[in-house]
This record gives structure tokens, C-alpha cells and sequence, in this order.
């Protein structure tokens, strides 16, 4: 049942982001937190889901989670944004299923990321905890926006995060010999998070310690992979 502890691990984020955005406590989402996590999921990506999407024979998975969530996020027009320069908008019924959809892909990735290797369960659980970080504060500002009382936000964000162990039960119904397509899907999802979408919200304005959060943040993948391969 790891993977199943992994999965809530995503929830307790947004419901804490929920909870400390009334206190103002915002800096866990500035555009160098952002910048973080574009270095860590695309790096996770690249040097970890790939590899065990086994993508030179799963490549067509890999290119449909990538324009798959291109057009979701499109769409929705729902994504991470830097402190103070998120665009106004309303969350629609499609926003809502966008992020709904977007969480428990990522629950099912965790999972099945475990059940092959606990320690790639660990390292996706943390790149989606940190580009979840960034999209709950852009929800919990449009929500405040919105005037929705903190109540309402916090109820969306809980609901919201559980749909990653949703996905995570998904995957007692997945054959183990789809896995890898899963995986390469998952990774085609990331390079598009992190590349696609966090990378150039940070990059909305040059920062030299925005290039420098985005290499630490691949560091830290780096790092992790080297640890977890001891």
C-alpha cells in the first residue's frame, strides 16, 4: 500500500496551500518556487520516466500525454503562475475536469511508479508535489478573486487532491504489461508541466535566480536518482 501513501501525499499539499494562502503566506509559490519545479519535473522526465517508458518502442504514449495535456491546459487556461501575476479568470465546469483529470493521471503514475520501483514512486511523488504547490496557489487566487469564502477554497482544493489516490486505485485494474505505456504517457504529461508550462511561467521575466532556482531544481532530480541507485 506505498503507493497508496504516496498518493495522499499530493492531497495533504493542497489542502495546506489552501489553508496557509488565508494567512497570506505565499512565498511557497513565487515565481522561484515555480521555477524549482520546472527544473525538477522535466529533469525527472527526462532522466527517469523516459528510461522506464521504455519510449524507443512507447514513443506514440510519450507524444499523446505531452499534446494531450497541451490542449487541456490550453482549454482551461488553468496553470501555475508567479506570486501577484496570475491572470484573473473563472474556473469553469472544463477547469474543474481539467484539473481533475490532470491529478489523477498523476495519481496513476505514482502508483504504478512504485509498484515497478518504490524509489521512482518517491521521486514522481515529489516532482508532483512540487508543480502541484504552484497550481493550488493559482486556484486558491482565482477562487479569492472569485470572493469565494475560504471554506468554499479549501473544500475545492481537498476535492481536488483526492483525486490523486483516485488514480492511484486506478491502477489495481491496470495489467502489469501496460505499464511502461502508462510511464511514457506520464512522461509525455511532465515534459509538457515542466517545460511547457512552468519553465515559461517563470521565464515571464528574466531573473538570473529564476535560471539558478531551475538548475537547482534539476540538481535535486539528479541528486535523487543518483541516491535512490546506490
Amino acid at each position: 500500500m506505498l503507493y497508496l501513501i504516496f498518493s495522499v501525499i499530493p492531497f495533504i499539499a493542497d489542502v495546506a496551500v489552501a489553508l496557509l494562502y488565508r494567512s497570506r503566506i505565499k512565498v511557497i509559490a513565487t515565481r522561484y518556487f515555480v521555477a524549482l519545479s520546472a527544473g525538477i519535473v522535466t529533469t525527472a522526465a527526462l532522466i527517469e520516466l523516459i528510461p522506464e517508458g521504455e519510449v524507443d518502442i512507447n514513443y506514440p504514449y510519450l507524444l499523446i500525454g505531452f499534446i494531450l495535456f497541451y490542449v487541456v491546459e490550453k482549454l482551461t487556461m488553468l496553470h501555475a503562475c508567479g506570486e501577484d501575476e496570475c491572470e484573473v479568470h473563472t474556473l469553469t465546469p472544463l477547469s474543474v475536469m481539467g484539473m481533475a483529470l490532470d491529478n489523477v493521471v498523476d495519481g496513476l503514475g505514482i502508483a504504478i511508479s512504485t509498484l515497478l520501483n518504490p524509489w521512482l514512486g518517491f521521486m514522481l511523488t515529489i516532482a508532483v508535489v512540487v508543480h502541484e504547490i504552484p497550481q493550488a496557489f493559482t486556484s486558491s487566487y482565482i477562487l479569492r478573486q472569485l470572493m469565494k469564502p475560504h471554506s468554499y477554497i479549501v473544500s475545492m482544493l481537498a476535492l481536488a487532491g483526492l483525486m490523486y489516490p483516485l488514480g492511484a486505485l486506478i491502477s489495481i485494474y491496470v495489467p502489469i504489461d501496460i505499464y511502461p505505456k502508462i510511464i511514457a504517457f506520464v512522461a509525455g504529461v511532465f515534459l509538457y508541466v515542466g517545460a511547457g508550462d512552468l519553465l515559461m511561467e517563470a521565464h515571464r521575466r528574466f531573473n538570473i535566480k529564476v535560471v539558478m532556482s531551475v538548475l537547482i531544481g534539476v540538481l535535486i532530480s539528479i541528486t535523487l536518482k543518483l541516491v535512490g541507485g546506490i
